[in-house]
């Protein structure tokens, strides 16, 4: 009978020994699957960030097509402005385009351009076009309005300075 006994013990210490076996097994399984799920997680959290990213720089970009196909409208307005003669400028015709002209530069500001500030020589606002005798480095005209589009410079302005003669 002794033999009768060892033998169901041999069977359970085996099925005891399978089912820990199985456990361990189970568990490396979850915590494999746990950590690939985690990368997987953070791999799409990246993704979508990234492509997030990218839209706004496409938006951004699209933006700024648009508002260099006004550039040459708005300087031809600015010129106009600024070459009325005194005479006319109370007359309705005008006050009409210049309403036209406040207009646009409402849009223009709404969309989130600005003009470059030119009241100091700045390289990576003014692009020098021509120097004339004047005090050294002062804009003396702007030949072309240069604009931004929140902090990037879309284009430069077009100056004259002074040669420091």
């Amino acid at each position: 009978m002794s033999e009768e006994n060892t033998t169901p013990n041999s069977d359970q210490n085996t099925e005891t020994n399978t089912t820990e076996s199985a456990s361990v097994d189970l568990t490396k399984d979850l915590q494999q699957m746990t950590l690939t799920a985690q990368r997987a997680l953070a791999d799409l959290t990246n993704f979508k960030q990234q492509v997030a990213k990218e839209r706004q720089l496409m938006g951004q970009m699209a933006q700024i097509k648009v508002l260099e196909m006004f550039f040459p409208v708005i300087d031809n307005f600015n010129l106009a402005v600024r070459q009325t003669p005194e005479h006319i400028t109370n007359d309705n015709w005008y006050k009409g385009i210049e309403n036209i002209y406040k207009m646009l530069n409402k849009i223009t500001t709404n969309m989130g351009l600005s003009p470059v500030p030119n009241d100091k020589l700045d390289s990576s606002l003014h692009e020098v076009i021509s120097t004339i005798p004047g005090e050294k480095d002062t804009i003396i005209e702007t030949l072309e309005q240069g604009y931004l589009l929140g902090e990037k410079v879309i284009r430069p302005s077009k100056v004259v300075v002074g040669s420091g003669e």
